[in-house]
């Protein structure tokens, strides 16, 4: 979901559907699915300022024609026009005007019908056929003003403006230097105008800004070389769990750059926890690191009862039920199904006091929904079973936009809490569906109260409450989590991308550390590779503004946990160097209430000199942490080492963007000396390449002379630049913009309304394109019909299977329905193209190959559907198709086979056809 969100902010003007749609169980839902997760991010776009940013880079002077189409464009954002129609014969305009991204349908009015099918393919374009758009235009506009009401792409009502272009007539003999200065912009109304009332043009503030600055160019794709010395800045949290809590696997994880291990207390008990953590905390002393442990609470939960005889009961779609609210007697109460009705209970005794009538209730992760249609009594309810599906005991619940009074804290979270958090020094706890200020005082009190005052406390967002009381949550948590897997199961699953934006964004600006949790890697569990969405997913984290990222089942119970942990590194890397460090200190400056305190004030200023002066690290020399947190809020481009004399704040910095915590006994010795001693423990970890000559920003709090005051603490910070060593001469650089890299650049506006007020939007229409993959489970004439219906724009005939006639056969019923349906559908042809394939094997059996094992790989061409691999006692050998492999391939190059999961280094090139691997 958060992936096909991203691509829509990204800029793409379709989103394709393959396997989903071709050989899927459900296609038309994948289909109905993504055209509301489209619909959706479409509504977070800043329109304004992504209009500006494409103006901006796009090369100048422009021809005629293309500034007359942007200023069409923002011509119909200042009027709020409901529709831009373009009347045109070539599908020049229409294709110009899309480019400029504008906030409402394009009506492309033309007679070519396959220009009206063309336009299924671009950003908000929508064709109308009409034979003759020579007549009168005022009519023209009508008549294409009712096509669109009747298609529900524009509500354009009498009074609304539309924006037109066409190109103007000729008249006979007359000439223009250029066919496109005959083009013509007009701002029309439909029937009466109405009244002008300009409206409030500030920024209300409701909303938040969600701006996203980044650079990317070839160098950052292919040049690895140029990039081998980035360290990364976004955190990882691990998850213990069977798969990694030996000790062994735990140095792993930590060489693969784990910074926090999760302790998750929804299982297990207080003595296999300490067990783990002891074994951790043995392994962090070993490797002299700091690393940080973080305790999960399991939370309050909404769990089914028993049922009769311990037996699961089949519940059909449409069916009646009685559900009722047995609270704590769950574990003795007994549902049943007999042929006078069927009951089940739910250990939530407040039920039918909280849902209301049309509520949903959601049990075994969303896998069975129930419809509330009447409340019976204060603890019986009666509702619709929506889909079939076998239940069982204990199964969890979830009640959407429902808020669910119960205690932020079980008994046994207190326990966790006082008694393993508190009593062992965690250096975190993370507080599972916290609704309000109040739960966050009430967990910090339980942990005060235990002696864990030092306990930092991360809120997870999971439900609609904690939404709507974000803002007073963040204000007294710590830290917060973007739980994003009740959190889609509490609001609608396409809301979750937009939620995640709006948190991370709100963080950034208050100053608070902020993780991203839930499947983020999830294939990784059982594959040494993720999917291209996972990697895409963790790196868009990273640009929303994420400090940490958090693995779940891929460490605990995963195949591959080492590898997820690499893997995450390794993208949360990439995805920093696409940062433009600049505009996104702008950003958040720009967005912090002014006036601001003088620390906040001074670490802003310590990092703008940062940014400025190319800094190799922003030193932080400070006792109560304060300091690094505000500077780590401006995001600077440089480490943030904090150097310390509280052992739990080095840990503790295990969790902020870019932070380093460095342990130092005494820090008010001689300033340069923690300096150097600071920077050649940087060196020694890889963390700062600091060399003589290069520049550190230093802040820390100035001695004060006995019986002198300051009116604030804060007053004692002061910020200096120091050079390591021997200054080196300057030169100072070209600073002008190279043009050699893209600034990527990404902004929107999300707000509460965005995410949980669904009447807002019912009338938005979705402008990004979905492309479908034909296959079995849609080429009939009745599933083409139900695709088009969900929202697909273009058929994808996939010539990589199937022969002419069959695709032929799909095109004509296709074009059948398109016709039954008066739409006008496009159909794309995709190519097999060039590829490499195995060869066969003898006897046509696999073969096991073993890790470390060397192999010889033979380029045989053509020949690879008759030559045969084998292994057997004295070597393994295999072909591939491709026959200049030994001509393309050098030692040290990877040779990836079925889909990634086995993979091949090259040792050894023995000939023009052979080659020995690993």
């Amino acid at each position: 979901m958060t992936d096909v969100a991203n691509a829509v902010l990204d800029g793409t003007d379709c989103v394709m559907l393959s396997g989903e749609t071709a050989n899927g169980d459900f296609p038309s839902d994948a289909v109905a699915t993504m055209a509301a997760i489209c619909v959706n991010a479409e509504e977070m776009v800043h329109v304004h300022k992504r209009y500006d940013f494409i103006r901006n880079q796009t090369p100048k002077p422009m021809m005629g024609a293309e500034a007359l189409c942007s200023g069409a464009v923002q011509s119909s954002i200042d009027c709020d026009a409901k529709a831009i129609m373009c009347i045109t014969a070539s599908g020049r305009a229409p294709a110009l005007v899309s480019k400029f991204r504008p906030q409402c349908p394009v009506l492309v009015v033309t007679p070519d019908e396959q220009l009206v099918r063309h336009c299924r393919s671009v950003y908000g374009q929508t064709g109308i056929f009409k034979e003759n758009i020579e007549g009168d235009m005022m009519q023209i506009v009508e008549e294409a003003a009712s096509y669109a009401r009747s298609l529900g792409i524009a509500d354009l009502q009498p009074g609304d403006q539309v924006v037109v272009i066409k190109r103007r007539n000729m008249r006979r003999g007359s000439q223009v230097p250029y066919d496109d200065q005959r083009l013509i912009v007009k701002a029309l109304v439909l029937g009466q105008a109405r009244p002008h009332s300009p409206g409030h043009t500030a920024y209300a503030g409701k909303s938040i800004i969600y701006h996203r600055s980044t650079k990317i160019g070839l160098d950052t794709i292919l040049e690895d070389h140029k990039f081998k010395y980035a360290v990364r800045k976004t955190k990882i949290i691990c998850t213990a769990g069977p798969a990694c809590w030996s000790e062994e696997m735990l140095g792993k994880l930590l060489d693969a750059g784990m910074n926090v291990l999760r302790l998750n207390f929804s299982h297990g008990d207080h003595e296999g926890h300490y067990a783990v953590l002891e074994r951790f905390r043995k392994v962090c002393k070993e490797k002299k690191l700091h690393a940080a442990a973080l305790l999960d609470t399991k939370g309050p939960e909404i769990r089914t009862a028993m049922l009769r005889d311990h037996k699961n009961i089949s519940l059909e779609a449409g069916q009646s039920i009685i559900v009722e609210a047995v609270g704590a007697k769950y574990t003795s109460f007994e549902g049943y199904k007999d042929d006078t009705e069927t009951r089940i209970g739910l250990s939530y005794e407040k039920l039918c006091q909280s849902v209301h009538v049309g509520n949903k209730i959601l049990l075994a992760d969303g896998s069975l929904s129930i419809r509330v249609d009447e409340i019976l009594s204060g603890t019986e309810l009666r509702g619709t079973v929506l889909n079939s599906k076998s239940l069982g005991e204990r199964k969890n619940c979830n009640l959407p936009g429902v808020k669910v009074d119960i205690p932020v804290l079980t008994e046994k979270d207190i326990d966790d809490l006082q008694n393993f958090a508190a009593k062992h020094q965690l250096d975190f706890v993370a507080a599972s569906f916290v609704q309000s200020k109040a739960d966050v005082l009430f967990i910090r009190r339980v942990l005060d109260e235990a002696g864990g005052k030092q306990v930092k406390i991360i809120s997870k967002i999971e439900n609609a409450e904690g939404l709507n009381n974000y803002d007073e949550i963040l204000q007294e948590s710590d830290g917060i989590m973007v739980a994003r897997g009740d959190l889609g199961m509490e609001i609608p699953a396409e809301k979750v991308p937009l939620a995640q934006k709006m948190m991370i964004t709100k963080a950034n600006i208050a100053g608070k550390f902020i993780i991203t949790a839930t499947q983020m890697l999830e294939s990784m569990i059982s594959n040494p590779r993720p999917t291209r969405a996972e990697m895409t997913d963790v790196a868009n984290a990273v640009l929303d503004g994420t400090d940490c990222v958090m693995l779940s089942g891929e460490t605990a119970n995963g195949d591959f946990p080492s590898d997820a942990v690499a893997t995450m590194a390794a993208i949360c890397v990439n995805a920093e160097e696409m940062v433009h460090v600049h505009k996104r200190y702008d950003f958040i400056r720009n967005q912090t209430p002014k006036p601001m305190m003088g620390a906040e004030a001074l670490c802003s200023g310590a990092v703008q000199s940062s940014i400025d002066c190319d800094a190799k690290a922003i030193m932080c020399i400070t006792a109560s942490g304060r300091a690094p947190a505000l500077v780590s809020k401006f995001r600077p481009q440089c480490p943030v080492l904090v150097v310390t004399p509280d052992e739990q704040l080095v840990r503790h910095c295990r969790s902020v963007y870019g932070q380093t915590g460095i342990f130092k006994e005494n820090i008010e010795g001689d300033m340069m000396q923690i300096v150097e001693e600071a920077a050649s423990y940087a060196r020694s970890l890889g963390i700062a390449d600091l060399q003589p000559g290069d520049q550190v920003v230093v802040i820390k709090r100035r001695n004060m002379r006995r019986g002198s005051q300051v009116p604030y603490d804060d007053q004692r910070l002061i910020v200096k630049a120091l050079v390591l060593g021997q200054a080196r001469p300057h030169s100072p650089g070209h600073t002008a913009y190279a043009g050699k890299s893209i600034i990527y650049h990404r902004s929107t506006k999300i707000g509460l309304d965005t995410i949980l007020e669904d009447h807002k939007f019912k009338y938005a229409v979705r402008k990004t394109k979905i492309i479908c993959t034909a296959g079995p489970a849609c080429w009939s004439e009745e599933m083409l019909g139900k695709l088009l219906d969900a929202g697909m724009n273009v058929l994808r005939l996939n010539f990589s299977h199937g022969d002419h006639e069959g695709h032929y056969a799909v095109l004509e019923r296709f074009r059948k329905v398109c016709k039954e349906k008066k739409l006008h559908a496009a159909a794309l042809l995709d190519t097999k193209g060039p590829e490499i394939r195995t060869a066969m094997l003898r006897d046509h059996k696999n073969i096991s190959l073993e890790a470390g094992q060397s192999i010889i790989v033979e380029a045989v061409g053509a020949k690879y559907t008759s030559f045969e691999g084998y292994k057997d006692d004295t070597e393994t050998r295999i072909g591939l198709s491709y026959e200049k492999l030994c001509q393309s391939v050098h030692v040290g190059n990877k040779i990836l086979l079925a889909d990634g999961s086995l993979s091949i280094r090259v040792d050894e090139i023995l000939s023009g056809t052979e080659l020995r691997g690993t």
